[in-house]
C-alpha cells in the first residue's frame, strides 16, 4: 500500500550557486587569499554602500529644500494676484467716481480734514485755506 508522492523533491542546482572554489581561483591567481578577498569584498561593499546612502540623504535634502522654495513661491504668486486683484478693483472705482476702497471711504470730509489737521500740526504748519480746498 504504497502510494506514490505527489510532489519529488530536487536536490539543488549546481547552475544557481557556484562552488566557494570556483569564485576564488581568479583571485587566487593574484595571490590573494580567500580571508582576504572577503575582508576586501566586505570593505568594498560598505563602502559601496555609504557613498549610495549619502548620495541618497543629499538628493533628499535638495528634494526638501525645492519643495520648501515651491510652497514660497506658491505664496508669493498668491499673495500677488490678490494685490493685483485690489489694485484692479481700486482703478476700476476711480474710473467710476467711487471711492477706491478702504477704510476712509466711510469717512466724511470733514472728519477726514479733520485727522489730517490733527496729525499734521506739530510737523508742519498748513494754513487753514489749503484745508478749505480739500475735498
Amino acid at each position: 500500500m504504497s502510494e506514490k508522492p505527489k510532489f519529488e523533491i530536487k536536490p539543488p542546482s549546481t547552475a544557481q550557486k557556484p562552488d566557494a572554489e570556483s569564485e576564488s581561483k581568479p583571485n587566487q591567481e593574484r595571490g590573494e587569499t580567500p580571508s582576504e578577498i572577503s575582508e576586501t569584498a566586505v570593505e568594498e561593499e560598505m563602502t559601496g554602500r555609504k557613498i549610495h546612502f549619502r548620495e541618497k540623504r543629499r538628493l533628499a535634502k535638495q528634494k526638501n529644500i525645492i519643495e520648501q522654495k515651491q510652497v514660497k513661491l506658491t505664496k508669493l504668486v498668491e499673495r500677488k494676484r490678490y494685490k493685483m486683484a485690489q489694485l484692479h478693483l481700486a482703478i476700476k472705482n476711480l474710473d467710476a467716481g467711487e471711492p477706491s476702497g478702504g477704510p476712509e471711504q466711510f469717512l466724511s470730509p470733514e472728519l477726514k480734514k479733520a485727522i489730517l489737521k490733527a496729525v499734521t500740526e506739530k510737523l508742519i504748519d498748513i494754513p487753514q485755506e489749503v484745508f478749505d480746498n480739500i475735498s
